[in-house]
């Protein structure tokens, strides 16, 4: 059984997604909260925490962003749901997001030695999941694993059709690790 949507409509307008978006290294991703605004799921807002790739001192970002026309976009995935889909549901989601904390999480110090915009990524899906709003996620390793198991495959699948540069973004289906409050 494929993890890619085929034919229902994953990526309407209030969805939230995980985007893991390529780096330099296969099996690595940026990783990002993405609220779909628009009826194609090509435009919406993009949360995340960034360093612009070791440039710049880590910071937590909210900007506009077109998730399906990235070049580096791997991976779209269904993972939550606003109630409203307009400006005030991307402000709200905001609020939340931007009181994460940019350092690893207690539970996360076994783990990572370090913060990347995946720690942050984990944080802010435990917020949202203990604010019972938005994403529910009661296991965040179960989902951070079934992400990166589907980025994977999809850009070593891209890699030997030769398409490692010029793959559009894959639509995966909702998992069962992550789903909308509503």
């Amino acid at each position: 059984m494929s993890d890619t949507a085929e034919n229902d409509d994953p990526l309407r307008p209030g969805t939230i997604a995980a985007a893991l978006c390529k780096t330099t290294d296969t099996g690595k991703y940026h990783w990002i909260i993405y609220l779909i605004t628009d009826l194609c799921g090509s435009s919406g807002f993009k949360y995340h925490a960034t360093n612009q790739m070791g440039a710049a001192p880590w910071h937590y970002e909210y900007t506009r962003w077109e998730g399906l026309e990235s070049a580096r976009c791997v991976t779209l995935t269904p993972i939550g749901r606003v109630p409203n889909r307009n400006e005030k549901s991307a402000d709200d989601l905001d609020a939340i997001l931007r009181e994460v904390p940019l350092e690893v999480p207690q539970v996360d110090r076994r783990m990572f030695d370090r913060f990347t915009c995946r720690t942050w990524f984990r944080a802010a899906i435990r917020k949202l999941n203990d604010k019972r709003m938005y994403v529910r996620c009661p296991d965040v390793d179960l989902l951070e694993d079934k992400l990166t198991r589907m980025a994977t495959a999809i850009e070593m699948m891209n890699y030997h059709k030769g398409l490692s540069d010029s793959a559009p973004t894959q639509i995966m289906k909702a998992t069962d690790f992550a789903t909308p409050w509503l």
